[in-house]
């Protein structure tokens, strides 16, 4: 377990020469608990995951990414290791209450990694990029998990004021159906 704990720490770490060069051992030590992430490491090249680092983890715009439970406790073995942006932002009540599966299933068939071209649009609420930066969604929408993505969108609902026609045209009346 200790390995796996080292493995995370050195993929939270910026993408530097060191990165790359024990990235082979821990893709073989640790890949069935990362490979997403060593996957999508793959298809970066350094600078595009410099980048991504930057965009992800810069302390100024409040992005850096919470992980639980924290790297430096030793859980027992089976625990699940959380990695999310910090969320500052509280969904009021009624908000959550909201029929969400009802939205997203309409809008992208509730698949979170859905991609639409036209906008582009991302994730299962077809968020564009500029407004998922608004209600502080690091990296891209479908990067990540349902339960992220539907925090995002409700903050997005209380950040217009209820007012979704603009944000879900077509879908949004869904909000309001029972579930």
């Amino acid at each position: 377990m200790k390995v796996l704990w080292q493995a995370a720490a050195h993929l939270l770490a910026y993408p530097d020469e060191r990165f790359w060069r024990r990235l082979p051992l821990i893709r073989e030590a640790a890949a069935p608990y990362f490979a997403p992430f060593l996957d999508r490491v793959a298809k970066l090249g350094a600078g595009e995951l410099a980048a991504h680092y930057v965009e992800t983890f810069d302390l100024d715009r409040r992005c850096c990414l919470l992980v639980e439970p924290p790297l430096s406790s030793f859980p027992k073995d089976g625990t699940v290791i959380t990695v999310r942006p910090p969320r500052t932002d509280p969904v009021e009540p009624w908000v959550a209450a909201l029929n969400w599966p009802a939205l997203a299933a309409c809008v992208s068939k509730g698949d979170p990694r859905a991609y639409n071209a036209e906008g582009p649009y991302y994730g299962m609420y077809q968020f564009s990029v500029p407004m998922w930066k608004v209600v502080g969604g690091p990296g891209l929408p479908s990067d990540w998990p349902e339960e992220e993505q539907t925090y995002r969108a409700q903050l997005l609902y209380q950040h217009v004021a209820g007012r979704w026609q603009g944000q879900w045209p077509t879908c949004g009346a869904r909000l309001f159906t029972r579930p």
